[in-house]
């Protein structure tokens, strides 16, 4: 991951702990884009969107995840 693509994911993370959910996901969606098998970024996304009440979008995300990282353990305990 460059290192533009890793800053935007931890602005996206403090975006998402401090409840600024418009922003974090539009943070996240950027690293998605950058590198579409960014599973850290599909993950908190995921994450976002269960927490947002969009249950469907969620589990796409971190099934997608999953399937390019089996054992990553953030994703398969959301």
């Amino acid at each position: 991951m460059t290192p533009d693509l890793q800053q935007l994911l931890q602005q996206g993370l403090a975006a998402h702990r401090a409840g600024q959910f418009a922003e974090a996901e539009r943070l996240y969606r950027t690293v998605i884009a950058g590198e579409p098998s960014h599973t850290d970024a599909l993950t908190y996304l995921g994450i976002l969107n269960g927490q947002t009440g969009d249950f469907a979008e969620a589990e796409r995300l971190l099934e997608r995840s999953v399937s390019l990282e089996p054992r990553q353990p953030l994703a398969l305990n959301a």
